[in-house]
């Protein structure tokens, strides 16, 4: 199971500051404020790296997301060698318990919404509007919704992930069917169930009705950004036929009731 740097355990505590770095950094430079006791996640937008930091040496390019944690006194234990000058997200920030203690760099080049996310945020901070503070708040816990997903992540050989593809086609196919048949995935793959829970919870991290809860509020997140639909045309859209229900999963997903969620993308696109 890959590294992940924060779990359900931790609280952020506060965010101290957001900055976006240019290519006119030094070929050997440090961007970061490690050393002072704050946390940092930067993304990077462009650009080819090597990064050490105590001593662990990493390359890193266009999508990586890169944690450092609140270690003290290690001014002289980091370095960043840019092989290609880019641009890069970065945002310090205070955290409570279960921080990783060490340099973690997530591949995230294949997620299209985690750069829009990061970019959105250094956009809400930058403006400095009304409530831009709890704004930038809510879309900090949801890119850390997202590389926590992605760092529960466990790998399968291609031979026992191969098992599971005729189960995550039809998955993909059918999330949002209300009378979703969760008989049916393991019965394509020609195993039984608990072995496929087994396999499911290796390579992804969590069970199968975890991951098609994610997957629904993932896409009930994005149709709530268009501000097309109410709650209740989403909620029906996602596979719900309870909207209550589905309030109910949308807060416990994305820590805000889903007609808040949606007020404030109104507010944020006037």
């Amino acid at each position: 199971m890959e590294n992940i740097f924060i779990d359900n355990s931790t609280l952020i505590r506060e965010i101290k500051m957001v900055y976006y770095y240019t290519p006119s950094a030094n070929t050997f430079s440090d961007y970061s404020r490690t050393g002072t006791g704050i946390c940092e996640l930067i993304y990077k937008t462009s650009g080819e790296t090597i990064v050490t930091y105590r001593g662990k040496t990493e390359r890193e390019k266009t999508g990586f997301v890169r944690f450092l944690p609140n270690t003290k006194d290690v001014y002289n234990d980091y370095k960043v060698e840019r092989i290609e000058k880019g641009e890069c997200i970065a945002i310090n920030f205070l955290a409570e318990s279960a921080v990783a203690d060490e340099m973690v760099i997530l591949d995230m080049s294949k997620n299209e919404k985690i750069g829009k996310l990061f970019e959105k945020l250094y956009g809400i901070w930058s403006a400095k509007e009304d409530a831009y503070y709890e704004r930038s708040m809510a879309v900090f816990y949801e890119i850390i919704s997202i590389l926590k997903i992605r760092g529960a992540e466990g790998y399968l050989p291609q031979s026992k992930y191969s098992i599971l593809e005729p189960a995550l086609k039809y998955i993909a196919e059918n999330w949002n069917d209300p009378d979703f048949d969760f008989s049916v995935p393991p019965r394509l793959s020609g195993v039984s169930y608990s072995y496929y829970k087994q396999l499911f919870k290796k390579r992804f991290g969590i069970s199968p009705s975890k991951y098609l809860q994610n997957l629904r509020m993932k896409n009930a997140a994005e149709l709530l950004d268009t501000c097309l639909y109410t709650v209740g045309e989403v909620a029906a859209m996602t596979g719900f036929a309870n909207i209550y229900y589905f309030s109910r999963c949308f807060k416990e997903q994305m820590g805000i009731p889903p007609g808040a969620y949606a007020e404030r993308t109104k507010n944020m696109a006037r």
